[in-house]
């Protein structure tokens, strides 16, 4: 899923990311944010940007990611940021949770822009289904549980 900053903006920041999650998308290393892409529509250079992401609630690791320059009229897709899901939050919900992602983008200490985007994390039992990676369906094949053990005597 993709969201868009004001186009109207100085700094546009476009995010794809994937709005539902689950248990399944931590415990196969999947990326919640596929990329982040930074475009400066100022007339001067942008030096130690950050850009940071925080979920509330705690259903991601807030992480900041550096931004060493963007140039006047450069625009930079950021890839591989590695944005994890919290294990401990989504472990024991039991319904789902509606919250959101929120990037933040500084520079020096000054805020330049923030953005909220919706993010909803889903009980560990709850499939995403086929809009978010339908071959998720097969994390919850259960062979070694003991019932089924049972039901094979």
């Amino acid at each position: 899923m993709e969201n868009t900053s004001e186009a109207n903006s100085p700094l546009v920041a476009e995010l794809s990311y994937i709005e539902y999650v689950n248990l399944a998308l931590q415990q196969n290393a999947l990326p919640v944010v596929y990329e982040l892409k930074l475009s400066n529509h100022t007339e001067e250079n942008l030096h130690d940007l950050e850009c940071t992401f925080h979920a509330t609630p705690g259903i991601l690791i807030s992480k900041t990611i550096s931004v060493p320059e963007l140039k006047s009229g450069e625009t930079l897709p950021l890839r591989d940021l590695d944005i994890e899901l919290n294990y401990d939050f989504l472990l024991p919900i039991s319904e789902a949770v509606k919250g959101k992602l929120t990037v933040t983008i500084s520079c020096h200490g000054q805020n330049l822009g923030e953005r909220d985007f919706p993010l909803t994390a889903f009980a560990a039992d709850q499939w995403l289904g086929l809009s978010v990676l339908p071959e998720l369906l097969a994390s919850f094949v259960t062979p070694n549980l003991e019932v089924v053990t049972q039901l094979q005597t």
